[in-house]
């Protein structure tokens, strides 16, 4: 996500701020949508994030204010907040979907493209319409790509296969 790698110092800071809540680093905290407290830095989220940068940086919120509601459920909250603050991405298939459309929601770019990039990764057999769809929905141009060029891919095998079992069917006919 970021171009610069994080220093020991950083990455020591951080582990030690994700043990200790109340640590200097966590200046707000968004309550998910169930209600779950995530500690986050202000600074990293408006850096991050347009959606944060006009939240944080309006009138819209007191400049003081603790708590944000973000309407992301608890779990892929703390994935999107530690991904941003680590650079590290927790990622599977089962929260692909809900990752992306935060993300995308959040207006979180970096992110979005760091999920992208995994699930181009997984398609397979097994999970190409499914990215297919959520490529679509979410305009998705490096995932819709890979996920078509996957199933050329197949239809160029199949069609091939198809082919050769014409062939052997053809020549096990007898003729006349």
């Amino acid at each position: 996500m970021r171009s610069t790698p994080r220093s020991f110092e950083e990455a020591k800071l951080y582990k030690e701020s994700r043990e200790d809540p109340s640590f200097f680093l966590w200046d707000i905290q968004l309550q998910s949508s169930d209600g779950t407290l995530v500690p986050a830095n202000r600074f990293i989220l408006v850096r991050e994030s347009a959606v944060f940068h006009r939240l944080l940086s309006s009138d819209f919120l007191d400049s003081s204010s603790k708590i944000l509601r973000v309407d992301v459920s608890t779990s892929i909250l703390q994935r999107l907040v530690s991904a941003l603050h680590s650079d590290e991405l927790e990622f599977d298939l089962e929260s692909a979907a809900a990752l992306l459309e935060a993300a995308d929601k959040l207006l979180l770019l970096p992110l979005l493209r760091s999920c992208e990039s995994a699930c181009q990764q997984q398609v397979d057999l097994e999970t190409v319409e499914f990215f297919v769809s959520m490529a679509h929905s979410l305009h998705l141009e490096n995932l819709l790509e890979t996920a078509e060029h996957y199933l050329c891919q197949e239809i160029w095998k199949s069609d091939i296969e198809c082919v050769q079992l014409w062939k052997s069917w053809i020549s096990s006919i007898p003729t006349a």
